[in-house]
């Protein structure tokens, strides 16, 4: 893939993420999957590996740099965490349940 293409991709998403807020991963993804498709089937796993990296980094970078402040209001949200537990949990059983087709 040329190198100009996907810099132009790049700066796109980066775009569509900081005035959206979305428009990583399910660009990303599909993007490196067609850039790296002579890795055949492993180009997925490289794909989602990839995306996770970004969201660890972008995750570190805004905790780094939100005020204590803010940061200390966050303080008692076990209940949102016991949820999001819930949820990430049920969505990795429906995944591992699901066709193969899908």
């Amino acid at each position: 893939m040329d190198f100009a293409a996907l810099l132009g991709i790049g700066l796109l998403t980066g775009v569509t993420t900081v005035l959206f807020g979305f428009g990583g991963g399910f660009v990303a993804v599909p993007v490196v999957v067609w850039a790296d498709s002579a890795l055949g089937a492993d180009a997925m796993r490289v794909a989602t590996a990839t995306s996770a990296l970004v969201m660890v980094v972008n995750a570190a970078f805004a905790t780094a740099v939100t005020p204590r402040r803010v940061l200390g209001a966050l303080r008692g949200g076990g209940p949102l965490l016991v949820l999001l537990g819930v949820g990430a949990s049920a969505g990795a059983l429906a995944a591992r349940h699901a066709p193969a087709g899908l």
